[in-house]
């Protein structure tokens, strides 16, 4: 593999070989953005810590491949920086519509419970289905509420 010592911050211009931008955060994390070939995909690592970085940037040079992967970024990691991760869905709201969301999440969790204490343990089948999923996404909600910065 040649490692072209050019950096072109868009790598528009790679001839051949790998390329390779390494940029500090103020916070002390680093971010990578390499393609292995002209045209080839960008692939993207934020908040990696010195160590990471090192690592990452030695497992791109070597010719022998060395075990375990090139850290890409995690979800969390794509999350922080605004990215929506493969597999992941994102939904922006302003902050008053997702409390006004959660709100009625919550009531319709109290309702459920309610409900649920008025029927006999022989009418299960007839108990709201979904309550714990409804659950689990408004506390998830409630996190990022917490989370907005006004």
């Amino acid at each position: 593999m040649k490692v072209d010592p050019t950096i072109d911050p868009d790598f528009a211009e790679v001839s051949t070989g790998l390329q390779v931008r390494i940029s500090q955060t103020v916070d002390g994390a680093f971010s990578l953005v390499w393609v292995k070939e002209k045209g080839g995909p960008k692939h993207f690592a934020h908040g990696l810590t010195y160590g990471e970085m090192l690592e990452n940037v030695i497992k791109l040079m070597s010719v022998q491949p060395l075990p375990g992967p090139v850290y890409e970024s995690r979800p969390e990691q794509m999350i922080k920086w605004g990215q929506v991760p493969p597999g992941y869905a994102a939904v922006i709201l302003p902050k008053q519509v997702a409390e006004e969301l959660s709100l009625a999440l919550s009531d319709f969790l109290c309702w459920a419970a309610g409900y649920n204490a008025a029927l006999t343990p022989d009418e299960f089948a007839r108990r709201p289905m979904g309550v714990e999923d409804i659950r689990s996404l408004n506390i998830k909600l409630k996190s990022a509420i917490q989370k907005v910065k006004s």
